[in-house]
């Protein structure tokens, strides 16, 4: 899977994702999804249950009409108790209906207002786990650098911006990346302001490999395939 990452100057540029140990993000995932699903299970079966109740009582009623009218032993006192009846069932079975409807538009409410609090959840696990990754290996901060370097195009003087942690593993490799790409690392940057991954600067910009930035354009492309879905459905 590939990211695309805003450059200053205009355009953009690709800058791969990698892989990190998924387990924290599939289980704090997993314990949202279970309590909304906990959560819209107890609505309906409560929504189920009032149902089952109200058309107890008309049937019942139903009844009672029905013998109340037979009781008097005038057919008209029986018509007239029976449509009563009737028509008091109907209206019960009309609310159970109402109540079963509110029981499903209260679900879709729970899931809507459950879903950014997940969505949050999962990108907050994925810095977590791919900061975690890049401070257990450097080496993939490497490799971003390549892929950043790749995209700067003809520029081959260039800075690097890094956690200052990491200026002494990022100074070691230098050598190696200039004679990769025939450029000059003019100086690598202690950055406190950068938690994770990189940001390779030029003359005419800068492309942004941070973590920070990557999950932020993440959310944004997944905020913006929710807003079109939602257009679609109205």
């Amino acid at each position: 899977m590939s990211r695309v990452f805003r450059v200053e100057t205009g355009g953009s540029v690709w800058i791969p994702a990698f892989q990190a140990d998924d387990e924290p993000f599939e289980t704090g995932r997993e314990e949202v999804l279970e309590q909304a699903r906990y959560e819209a299970l107890a609505i309906r079966r409560q929504a189920e249950k009032e149902a089952a109740l109200v058309v107890e009582n008309a049937e019942l009623k139903a009844v009672e009409y029905r013998k109340q009218s037979e009781k008097a032993g005038f057919d008209e006192g029986f018509k007239s108790g029976l449509h009563t009846g009737l028509n008091e069932a109907q209206s019960l079975v009309d609310q159970a209906g109402q109540i079963l409807e509110a029981s499903k538009n209260a679900r879709a409410r729970y899931v809507e207002q459950a879903e950014p609090k997940l969505l949050a959840l999962v990108l907050e696990v994925a810095r977590k786990v791919v900061g975690e990754s890049l401070s257990y290996d450097p080496e993939l901060i490497i490799s971003m650098l390549r892929q950043g370097i790749e995209a700067i195009g003809d520029e081959r003087r260039f800075s690097l911006r890094v956690n200052p942690k990491l200026v002494a593993f990022i100074e070691g490799g230098k050598e190696g990346l200039q004679r990769q790409f025939g450029a000059e690392i003019v100086e690598v940057i202690g950055d406190h302001s950068i938690s994770a991954g990189a940001i390779v600067e030029t003359s005419h910009g800068q492309i942004d490999a941070t973590i920070d930035t990557q999950i932020e354009n993440l959310a944004k492309a997944i905020g913006e395939a929710r807003n079109c879905a939602g257009e679609h459905d109205l």
